[in-house]
């Protein structure tokens, strides 16, 4: 299965959602596919068979990439296998 990627504002609300939002980490790890379709992603652009995630990042790491890419000292992209943050520091 070929990774999907988010274009930075898609990647960006996911992070900031993930690292504020405790009512959509809960959906985020039970369902990522409707979460990130309630983002506005559509869903053909994500995998029909998404599982729930055993575990989840704190809050507090989710808030680190958020600044870092708002800062644009990262560049984001989320990876559907099981959906993942990935970080590219650089440029």
């Amino acid at each position: 299965m070929a990774d999907t990627v988010l274009d930075k504002p898609h990647a960006v609300a996911l992070l900031q959602k993930l690292s504020t939002d405790d009512k959509f980490r809960a959906s985020y790890q039970a369902n990522p596919r409707d979460a990130l379709a309630g983002l506005g992603i559509p869903t053909d652009k994500l995998p029909a068979n998404t599982p729930p995630l055993t575990t989840l990042a704190d809050k507090l790491v989710f808030a680190h990439a958020f600044a870092q890419v708002q800062a644009d000292q990262a560049d984001v992209c989320s990876c559907q296998h099981p959906p993942t943050v990935r970080m590219h520091f650089g440029k």
